[in-house]
């Protein structure tokens, strides 16, 4: 897509060096063409990828996969994405369980990803964010997030938790419904 091959060079001209992408936006190829033709952009800017594994472990292939789709070495920021519905019953278990410690510890030491952790928007997502601030195992977290809840919802213990084990917390979908 040339438009968003411009896109990219036009934000990169203008500040941006955040950038997220994953295989569900179709945005990868647009990616490894401005890598190709600019290299050094890419120790430039910060970079991010999701997919949907069925177990933690498969983060490891997936993750090879992303790479190559996105013409880089490693990322980095890694996540699981939208963790909820559609994971598997034990998906709740996910961010407080040893294969994904296991997991993250081995993406790390290959040097493919810094950083690891989820995205979820599942209406249960106080939960999950509970499961994580016990494991205490994810780097960074990407949430649906509003800053209208009450002081003392859910979310907002879970998030308080996230942040005292030093988990990284990243804002996504602010104006969204909030279900």
């Amino acid at each position: 897509n040339p438009g968003l091959d411009r896109l990219l060079r036009y934000a990169y001209a203008h500040g941006v060096r955040y950038y997220d992408t994953a295989k569900s936006y179709g945005s990868e190829p647009a990616f490894k063409r401005w890598f190709q033709a600019m290299p050094e952009v890419r120790k430039e800017i910060f970079l991010v990828t999701k997919d949907h594994p069925n177990t933690p472990r498969e983060l490891i292939r997936q993750l090879d996969q992303r790479l190559a789709a996105l013409g880089t070495d490693y990322v980095d920021l890694f996540f699981i994405h939208g963790i909820g519905d559609g994971y598997g019953a034990d998906c709740m278990e996910w961010p407080k369980s040893k294969e994904l410690k296991e997991t993250i510890d081995a993406i790390k030491k290959s040097g493919k990803a810094k950083l690891v952790g989820f995205s979820c928007h599942d209406p249960r997502r106080a939960e999950f964010l509970q499961s994580a601030a016990e494991g205490g195992i994810v780097d960074a977290i990407m949430v649906q997030y509003t800053p209208w809840l009450p002081k003392d919802d859910p979310l907002n213990k879970a998030l308080d938790a996230c942040h005292e084990r030093g988990i990284g917390l990243i804002s996504m979908k602010q104006v969204a419904p909030f279900n």
